[in-house]
């Protein structure tokens, strides 16, 4: 009889456990490692609207760090991904482009998306060498290729312990596809910022930032940031030869243009060449804009050794080009790469509306460069 009541007793304590391990809905996953979806072909998002994150606390996670030109790369320091030239070691500052490359973001059913983290970020030596990038189109072996500036703009830090918040939304021409961000990192030889970030999420949903003003519909859909001012930023279409909307008659450009088949994206690019004895422009049809901030963008390539680029604006008044008010960004794109695409960019201030030109300047004696995907954006 004994025997029986401790046979029933273990059955009965088997039945609790079978039923309690049935209410485990899943393996505990750390807060910090990769979730891979149990369904990749028919992936659903998740209950808490986390698309990817990483803390970057101990390792680089699912993203990988690229080096498209010189030395470098991003790695783990004091709990963060850091991207910096300098080596405090040697005392040395070594150029070099790297990117931090997300794996797959898929944004197939979702609406609205926004991209979190925290950041400190010093010695600021120019907004174009600290950039967050976003494409639908990444290919590994052309890792600097395809991409589109989302934000380059940060708040410089005075110490490394206070970390900024960011919070950016992705824009709304990305939903719908699968996509992939980017910190894109730059320096020369001489001198170059730091950038740590850490706790970064990419989540559904809205920024928690205060709103900003809404960003120009894309003129191009290639090119989701662009602002409606600027056209045939991606030089698909030509007439009689010119670029259009390339060859103003305010006099901003008098570089020689001619349509190549090397294009960053799509089927074309233009061709800037100059001369000898003085410096060319590529200037864009006039555009009329409010005051405000505005980043002008593109991708360039050089098409022999030594291709150097400037970006900047002209104003115009009377329909003519103030041939001494040119305004350029403080430094030189020298040296462009001729196996990639670079992505380049000058950021200014309007103080009040402004009729003007955009321009690209190919120093005096400098091999033709390549541009492609030119993009206005205003913050």
């Amino acid at each position: 009889m004994k025997k029986n009541a401790l046979f029933l007793v273990a059955i009965a304590a088997c039945s609790l456990a079978f039923t309690a391990c049935s209410k485990v809905e899943a393996p505990y996953v750390k807060p910090d490692q990769p979730t891979n979806p149990t369904n990749p072909t028919n992936p659903t998002t998740p209950q808490d609207g986390t698309l990817l994150s990483e803390s970057f606390s101990t390792s680089l996670g699912a993203f990988t760090t690229v080096t498209t030109a010189g030395a470098g790369e991003w790695k783990i320091d004091f709990k963060t991904a850091k991207a910096s030239g300098y080596d405090n070691a040697t005392k040395k500052t070594t150029a070099g482009t790297y990117y931090l490359v997300s794996p797959e973001i898929d944004l197939t059913k979702v609406k609205e998306a926004h991209i979190a983290f925290e950041y400190v970020f010093r010695y600021n030596k120019g907004d174009e060498n600290q950039q967050l990038l976003i494409t639908d189109k990444y290919d590994a072996q052309k890792a600097a290729e395809g991409w589109t500036l989302l934000n380059q703009q940060w708040t410089e830090g005075r110490d490394w312990k206070t970390f900024t918040k960011a919070d950016l939304d992705i824009p709304a021409a990305w939903m719908g596809k699968k996509v992939r961000i980017a910190f894109r990192y730059n320096t020369n030889a001489e001198s170059g910022s730091t950038w740590e970030i850490k706790n970064l999420t990419v989540a559904t949903g809205k920024a928690t930032q205060a709103p900003k003003p809404d960003t120009p519909k894309p003129d191009n859909p290639a090119n989701p940031g662009t602002a409606k001012a600027l056209q045939n930023g991606n030089f698909e279409t030509w007439v009689d030869g010119k670029p259009e909307h390339w060859s103003p008659t305010s006099g901003s450009g008098n570089a020689t243009l001619k349509q190549s088949t090397t294009a960053q994206e799509g089927k074309y690019s233009v061709e800037v060449s100059g001369e000898d004895k003085f410096n060319k422009r590529l200037g864009s049809a006039d555009l009329t804009l409010e005051a405000g901030t505005y980043t002008f963008s593109a991708y360039v390539r050089g098409t022999a050794a030594g291709s150097s680029c400037r970006l900047g604006y002209v104003p115009v008044k009377d329909g003519k080009a103030d041939s001494k008010s040119y305004i350029y960004e403080k430094g030189y794109h020298d040296n462009l790469s001729t196996s990639e695409w670079t992505l380049v960019s000058y950021t200014f201030d309007l103080k009040a509306t402004t009729t003007l030109s955009l321009v690209v300047m190919i120093p005096k004696g400098k091999s033709a460069f390549l541009l492609d995907n030119a993009t206005l954006m205003k913050k």
